[in-house]
């Protein structure tokens, strides 16, 4: 797979894990977050929690499970650009959580979406 179909899956599959949330009554605070730090794909609300959202999209999870990808290292820029946007946005007395959603989008069937509340936790 080229560098732009990379890039068009894992948009689709975000286009897919925000529409999900918010059918659940997340409501979405920030897209693709951008910080010196790092970057968060989905920053979102549900309720007065604050949640950080990684999102992993693959065709399959032959090779490796979709999670295993979201590891310490990733972990830890999600946390360090987790704490920016909190300080940057006084959230300091709110509560904050960080998910993954995983979505499989498969060529022959309809994309599957497995949401993992509290993924992992602040480092």
């Amino acid at each position: 797979m080229t560098k732009d179909q990379d890039r068009k899956l894992g948009n689709k599959g975000e286009r897919l894990a925000k529409k999900h949330l918010k059918k659940k009554g997340y409501k979405l605070l920030k897209s693709n977050y951008t910080a010196t730090v790092g970057e968060i794909d989905l920053i979102m609300q549900d309720d007065q929690t604050v949640v950080f959202i990684e999102v992993k999209t693959r065709r399959d999870e032959s090779f490796a499970t979709a999670i295993s990808a979201i590891n310490y290292g990733k972990q830890k820029r999600i946390s360090k650009t987790a704490k920016w946007f909190i300080q940057k946005n006084a959230l300091q007395n709110r509560p904050c959580r960080f998910d993954a959603v995983i979505v499989i989008i498969s060529e022959k069937n309809k994309p599957e979406i497995t949401h993992y509340t509290n993924a992992f936790p602040l480092h």
